[in-house]
């Protein structure tokens, strides 16, 4: 038989003794010294093995924990780059001056989520990406791609797909239920569209990489699949809305929900009800209290929206010289109208807010911290040391005095310059956020999470943030609120500013038995 003979019949084997033959056939030796999955060179083989071997290459796919030391061998083997490259169409290493474009979109009945980004990917991100992905246990198979661009390196390999449409994702996606874009071209028009026309579809996260404006008033309807609203061009004012301010009238430019279907009363279409939703504004206007308020105490009394156990907002807000506690028992009055709010959060950054109490001083930035007990000159090194010397010495001193009496040392005692400085924020802070969680927690009885983004919320990468978890008693009353700080390292001013870091190292112990929370210092 000859070998044509023998791939001829090969292709013909029904599905069962092909996935048989599989089964005993772990990698398949392509090339000299590299192997690849089995499934993944049946699926490059033609369109028959490709629709085979799909779903049995994408329901195993395993993410390592990734590290700087396994990179080099995670290329090498690339076989999640495999992954995307199948899901996806092609993975294409394009030269400099060729553009790849695929003909078609390749149809995946099986997909379930789908992340696209407008973007040159490496292996890194596509990484990240998949270990981010909140619903990865649950998928059949993940694609991630992003649209025709020429890398910057011209060996960079990258994904390609052609733009996004209603008719593409219902030919090529029927069965998806969640679907990503990230910094891409997709307009709000268009991704209207697709919300209206995916009955599937019941999560969607909208981070455009240019601001689109979107008002809440035209989103709600259709995604709650109210049949009589027309999509209309969200940049357009509502000028039949009320002259009076409402929640419709927020404009906001990121979007995530998640939504479940429920019964229609005529069943010609699809209705839903919102169990999650986040938004983000990125500019400030003159409405940002009012944008808060608005949606707090408009949404739970419209239908579709009483389900909603989660919501984040990131809008931008001044506070009109509100006290922290006051805003947060303005907040927790509001919230009392959801039934069924579990987790609530919302961004906000510090350096904007008007909270006296959470005011930072204005002590510059250090460059380099040379040496304890020596002179002002050698002692510091800041960007203006004639203007600023003097009164970083000073403040210095006062930390120093303040760290000797924390950790019970004598006042002539010195510090080890090789301790680290991290943040004291979180200890300054706890028992005013602690009262005013707990006090939220007690007018919201299904309130399980408080989440304080310190920036922006959420999205592919960790942010600062300050979680605070509800413990209940049996009869559902507040028995206490603890809350953990998470701070990047990437969030982290290599030299902060005395007043608000703390020291951690060998000192840890003594820092703890004074009562200050582990949270606050660094977890090895």
């Amino acid at each position: 038989m000859t070998l044509s003979n023998a791939r001829a019949q090969f292709i013909t084997l029904p599905n069962e003794l092909l996935q048989l033959i599989c089964s005993f056939v772990d990698v398949c030796f392509v090339f000299p010294g590299e192997k690849r999955d089995i499934y993944a060179v049946l699926a490059q083989t033609n369109s028959r093995l490709r629709s085979f071997a799909l779903p049995f290459y994408f329901s195993k796919i395993n993410v390592p924990k990734f590290n700087i030391s396994a990179r080099t061998k995670f290329v090498q083997n690339a076989g999640y780059i495999d992954a995307v490259r199948l899901g996806s169409r092609d993975f294409a290493r394009c030269r400099r001056k060729i553009a790849y474009r695929c003909k078609n979109l390749l149809p995946l009945p099986g997909l379930r989520e789908l992340i696209c980004m407008d973007r040159g990917v490496d292996y890194l991100w596509l990484l990240r990406l998949a270990k981010h992905s909140k619903y990865q246990s649950r998928l059949q198979h993940i694609s991630l791609c992003c649209t025709s661009r020429i890398p910057i390196f011209g060996s960079q390999p990258y994904i390609a797909y052609r733009r996004l449409s209603p008719a593409s994702v219902n030919a090529c996606f029927p069965n998806l239920r969640i679907l990503s874009l990230y910094h891409t071209r997709t307009e709000v028009m268009e991704i209207f569209s697709i919300i209206q026309t995916a009955p599937s579809l019941c999560e969607v996260t909208y981070r455009p990489r240019i601001p689109k404006q979107i008002l809440l008033g035209h989103l709600i309807p259709l995604v709650l699949g109210d049949s009589s609203f027309g999509i209309q061009d969200p940049a357009l004012p509502a000028f039949h809305w009320p002259a009076d301010y409402t929640w419709r009238n927020v404009a906001f430019v990121d979007l995530a929900f998640v939504r479940k279907p429920v019964e229609s009363p005529r069943g010609n279409f699809p209705k839903y009800n919102l169990v999650s939703l986040s938004l983000g504004q990125r500019t400030f206007g003159d409405e940002e209290t009012n944008d808060l308020m608005e949606i707090l105490e408009g949404f739970p009394s419209q239908p579709g929206l009483e389900d909603i156990e989660e919501l984040c907002l990131g809008i931008a807000f001044y506070l009109n010289n509100l006290t922290f506690g006051n805003f947060m028992f303005r907040m927790a009055n509001s919230l009392q109208l959801w039934p069924c709010l579990r987790r609530f959060a919302f961004a906000g950054d510090l350096a904007c807010c008007s909270w006296s109490s959470f005011n930072s001083r204005d002590i510059p930035i250090l460059d380099y911290i040379a040496a304890l007990g020596a002179d002002d000159e050698k002692l510091l090194t800041i960007e203006d040391p004639e203007r600023f010397l003097q009164y970083i010495a000073d403040e210095y001193r006062d930390f120093v005095s303040e760290m000797l009496e924390i950790l019970g040392l004598p006042e002539d005692a010195e510090l080890d310059p090789s301790i680290e400085l991290m943040p004291l924020w979180e200890v300054r802070h706890e028992v005013e956020v602690s009262v005013a969680v707990c006090e939220m927690a007690k007018l919201c009885p299904t309130l399980e999470e408080f989440v304080w983004y310190i920036d922006h919320l959420e999205s592919l990468e960790k942010s600062s943030s300050w979680h605070w978890k509800v413990h209940r008693k049996r009869d559902g009353s507040v028995d206490r609120v603890l809350g953990s700080l998470f701070w990047p390292d990437s969030c982290r001013p290599v030299f902060p500013p005395f007043g608000d870091y703390a020291l951690v190292g060998e000192e840890r112990k003594s820092a703890e038995n004074h009562g200050w929370p582990k949270s606050a210092f660094r977890q090895s």
